[in-house]
């Protein structure tokens, strides 16, 4: 190429850089001060988080009438600069810089089981409501330990995978946590994004241009649960991928890392018809053969499934004939391998097991076996779904109880200074910080009272309908 036209082409490249350059910088201003948002909602599942944490200057608020006293506590230990962790699918959290004295912080991350849904949801401000899991460690630690500070920091959101949950730590590790909690697993199956993707995804013009392209799909148009892109080996893969990765990291900063399990409500069934629309139907025989099991005849219920064992709804029939007939281990072992085929956004048994052998790989990893503790206080040793209002999501008591173990682990690893108080019950623990909000158990499980005795075709089916081994809702 002559020098006349090298010139030519690079007068011509300037402005085309020059006006890629201002739309950058104009497009990531407005979207810092919230006048646009570029992130499409499959963004805030599948790429990494975008302004995640940032440090601004304090503006003091004055506790108001009301406030918890968590938040009074943060307001008094403010100092002129916090972090301010912001993200559409987060709780909106500020923390000071400089950590007080006496002061522990802790990094909570994962989805929407970690975040405490339904009682902690995204857009709540910085003063979420109570009975999450964050909530309780944090009153249960205030009160065995009255002479520190405790700042529990919320980055879970709803819809994570543990590729999202592995991007938040590695970019949460700036606010300098004391120690980071991971319960995660309930979301996995999406493809993950490619390397060229997720470097794209951090230029403002390329996610505005994207998200104008191609928006996404409609909310009604969404699946419910989180689709199985994936083979179960893929899945699998990816999950320890990002595990190994998540304590990796949190090893090279020389952080204490809790890995958590996830507790399984392997009886849940969808609830509604239109969920049974890609998977197999629910044949006549399963069905007779529920009943045949709930109405005392078990080994005639059994005997109707001899031929199935390769169907998922029949192990979720004689998971649950097993359970009647006394069989506890049977009937675990039955509902695990219907939970393998139809997570329905619970976490498989299988990936539970690897979080066990992740933890034990590292000296700075402590396990914290939900599944395995809560199992081993419920009815048959299997997780009570009294504990759940739908397929993964707890009521305060289930997660109250994720709280007290978590708790329980920090102290036994010596991760707190100092000799804990007694143990709070959690009736004292709502009265100390007044959270009468959370009133009486708030369990409903969908779809409970159907009966699949009428019409197959039609019904929309229920495996909840009370037996043996189970009470309606809001009984006792």
């Amino acid at each position: 190429m002559s020098r006349p036209r090298a010139r030519r082409a690079l007068f011509a490249l300037i402005p085309a850089v020059a006006f890629f350059l201002a739309a950058t910088v104009a497009i990531s201003m407005l979207e810092k001060r919230g006048v646009i948002d570029t992130q499409r909602p499959d963004d805030q599942v599948d790429l990494p988080p975008v302004h995640l944490v940032s440090v601004t200057e304090n503006k003091p608020t004055p506790p108001s009438h009301g406030m918890s006293l968590d938040v009074v506590d943060a307001l008094v230990a403010r100092t002129d600069q916090v972090f301010r962790i912001e993200n559409p699918f987060m709780v909106t959290t500020e923390i000071p810089v400089e950590k007080a004295p006496k002061t522990l912080r802790v990094l909570l991350t994962g989805g929407s089981f970690a975040m405490g849904s339904p009682y902690v949801n995204q857009g709540q401000g910085d003063d979420p409501r109570p009975g999450g899991i964050d909530k309780w460690i944090w009153a249960e630690l205030s009160a065995r330990y009255p002479d520190r500070r405790f700042e529990i920091v919320n980055a879970a959101a709803g819809a994570q995978n543990s590729l999202r949950v592995r991007r938040v730590v590695e970019e949460m590790l700036v606010i300098k946590p004391d120690l980071v909690i991971v319960l995660c697993g309930n979301n996995e199956g999406h493809w993950p994004a490619s390397f060229l993707n997720e470097k794209l995804h951090g230029w403002p013009l390329y996610r505005a241009i994207k998200k104008a392209l191609r928006p996404g799909a409609k909310p009604s148009e969404r699946a419910y649960f989180t689709p199985q892109n994936h083979t179960y080996q893929a899945s699998l893969a990816e999950f320890r991928k990002n595990i190994r990765a998540i304590v990796e990291t949190t090893g090279d900063a020389r952080v204490p890392l809790i890995l958590g399990t996830l507790p399984v409500n392997v009886k849940y069934v969808p609830f509604e018809a239109r969920f049974y629309d890609d998977l197999p139907s629910i044949d006549e025989t399963q069905i007779a053969a529920l009943h045949a099991c709930r109405d005392g005849r078990v080994d005639e219920g059994l005997e109707m499934l001899a031929e199935r064992t390769g169907q998922a709804w029949a192990m979720r029939v004689i998971g649950e004939c097993h359970e009647l007939a006394g069989r506890d281990r049977e009937a675990r072992a039955f509902y695990d391998i219907y939970v393998e085929q139809y997570p329905f956004n619970r976490i498989r048994p299988s990936f539970n097991a690897f979080l066990r052998q992740a933890a034990a790989e590292a000296k700075h990893v402590t396990l914290v076996d939900l599944d395995e503790r809560i199992a081993a206080g419920s009815p048959h040793g299997i997780v009570d779904p009294d504990l759940f209002i739908d397929y993964c999501h707890m009521t305060w008591q289930g997660y109250h109880q994720c709280a007290r173990l978590i708790v329980d682990a920090m102290i036994a690893g010596r991760l707190i200074p100092g000799r804990p108080g007694p143990v709070p019950t959690a009736e004292e623990l709502i009265q100390k910080n007044n959270w009468f909000e959370l009133g009486g158990p708030s369990t409903r499980q969908y779809g409970r009272m159907h009966d699949w005795r009428k019409h197959w075709r039609e019904l929309r089916p229920s495996f909840d309908a009370p037996t043996a081994t189970s009470t309606p809702s809001g009984a006792g």
